[in-house]
């Protein structure tokens, strides 16, 4: 019984601590809260040090992007995060063609390179966009 008291005062802790903030998170806390049995408490452990660790990256790439000179909000910076980790994972698949290709022994045609520096363009242009809007959120 103690133990189902300390886990809600913990989650009680983590509510004054994350509202406005991860406010789908706690309520999706909150629900496991309402169908606990005595095995979920663990998982419920782990869910809230997710939703704190999540929020820590977050914050943290706000700091880095702050010191950089752009001042962006939570939502910006997820979004800043998503688009970041997209275009690495972009770069990656496309570095492993480019090396499946030179083993076969493929070539791109001309016409292809220049779909492919088009889209790349496309892409560093949308990114470019995004720190121009955070720049002008910023001012």
């Amino acid at each position: 019984m103690w133990c189902l008291l300390v886990l809600v005062g913990a989650c009680w802790c983590l509510l004054v601590v994350l509202v406005g903030t991860c406010w789908h998170l706690l309520l999706h806390l909150l629900l496991h809260l309402l169908c606990m049995r005595p095995c979920c408490s663990h998982s419920v452990f782990n869910l809230v040090l997710t939703i704190f660790r999540w929020d820590a990256k977050v914050r943290m790439q706000q700091v880095k992007l702050r010191t950089k000179g752009l001042s962006l909000n939570r939502e910006e910076t997820v979004r800043y995060m998503v688009d970041k980790n997209v275009d690495k994972a972009l770069r990656k698949v496309e570095k492993g063609f480019q090396q499946m290709e030179k083993e076969s022994g493929f070539t791109m045609s001309d016409r292809e390179k220049r779909i492919q520096h088009e889209a790349d363009k496309l892409r560093l242009a949308y990114l470019s966009s995004l720190k121009v809007s955070a720049f002008l959120v910023s001012c």
